[in-house]
């Protein structure tokens, strides 16, 4: 220590301005001793040394997992507010269009109301056009029993009624369809209505853990994250996600820790590297499994994280997932 301290008190002494020294060693084993760190020592070891000559602190850069790790929570973060941010307004709106439960009943029932109108209308227009149809198709039965050609005219008018019918009934299911829609998306709005006020009765004096506030509409809207309830085997969950990863990227696996894994970096525009990452949701929620596509930092390679394969990827990631353990459990 007392030649240490020789040492450095040399150094301050031939360089008064610095306040600390610190010391590193080079790839070959030689000590070193300087007033700053060289650039390229910046991502190594190395122990700070205060102007007594007394090491005062030794700094241990990230290990290329933890970078990686710290890199993925905060995009996981990124994805969870923009989620929550979404979620936030939409409740917002809710609330602000609807006062009671009441309100959205009487609503509902003014929607279907009006389908109902507009159902009748096509209804009645189709009885129209079968009434012409029957009389058109008589009048031509009747000229065939006679013995006389009908007339061109008379079979494309014939054609076109039947066509006419057939869109008109087409159009009566489509509203059928968008009705019964409309009806399950005022359901929705009355069960979240009723959850956001029972929620706020009982948190009146605090807040409630946002992610209890997700809807199973607001997980599906990201492809590439996935919640994995407490009541399922995450630990399978997370297994299955792995195997997507390995099977599919062109790119071998470069690093697994127990709560992620990462495919080497793409070698050129037209390769995906992938990173998953698993923690922990909060409230005992249960886990969060991340999916993140790497793409190299050029034009194409950002264009190629658009491409149908980068959205196959994405698109396939839960459904593998949720699929192949739901499988694994019925064999087991």
């Amino acid at each position: 220590m007392k030649a240490v301290q020789t040492i450095v008190l040399a150094l301050i002494l031939a360089n008064p301005a610095a306040a600390e020294m610190y010391r590193w060693v080079d790839e070959y084993g030689k000590v070193h001793y300087t007033d700053r760190v060289p650039p390229d020592r910046v991502n190594k070891n190395r122990t700070i040394i205060n102007k007594h000559g007394i090491e005062v602190e030794t700094i241990t850069p990230d290990r290329p997992e933890d970078i990686a790790r710290k890199q993925l929570q905060e995009k996981l973060a990124s994805t969870r507010q923009e989620m929550l941010k979404r979620r936030e307004s939409e409740d917002n709106n809710l609330l602000q269009q609807y006062r009671t439960e009441e309100e959205i009943v009487e609503k509902r029932k003014q929607h279907v109301r009006t389908f109902n109108i507009q159902i009748h209308g096509v209804e009645s227009n189709i009885k129209r056009i079968k009434h012409k149809l029957i009389s058109l198709q008589s009048e031509i039965d009747e000229k065939r029993e006679r013995g006389i050609k009908p007339g061109q005219g008379k079979l494309e008018t014939l054609s076109r009624l039947h066509e006419k019918a057939d869109r008109e009934s087409a159009r009566i299911q489509a509203l059928e369809t968008r009705k019964q829609d409309v009806i399950e998306e005022y359901a929705a709005d009355l069960e979240r209505f009723r959850f956001l006020k029972q929620v706020s009765r009982e948190n009146i004096d605090r807040v409630p853990p946002a992610t209890t506030l997700l809807t199973e509409e607001d997980l599906q809207r990201y492809d590439t994250l996935y919640l994995c309830p407490p009541d399922q085997d995450c630990e399978k969950r997370w297994i299955e996600a792995t195997r997507y990863l390995a099977s599919l990227s062109a790119t071998p696996v470069s690093m697994e820790q127990p709560d992620l894994l990462l495919t080497q970096e793409p070698g050129d525009d037209e390769q995906i590297g992938l990173h998953l990452f698993r923690t922990p949701a909060e409230a005992n929620l249960g886990t969060w499994i991340y999916l993140d596509l790497n793409c190299r930092d050029t034009r194409k390679g950002f264009m190629y994280c658009k491409s149908e394969e980068a959205d196959r990827i994405r698109n396939d990631f839960k459904q593998h997932i949720s699929e192949s353990s739901d499988l694994a459990s019925q064999q087991g």
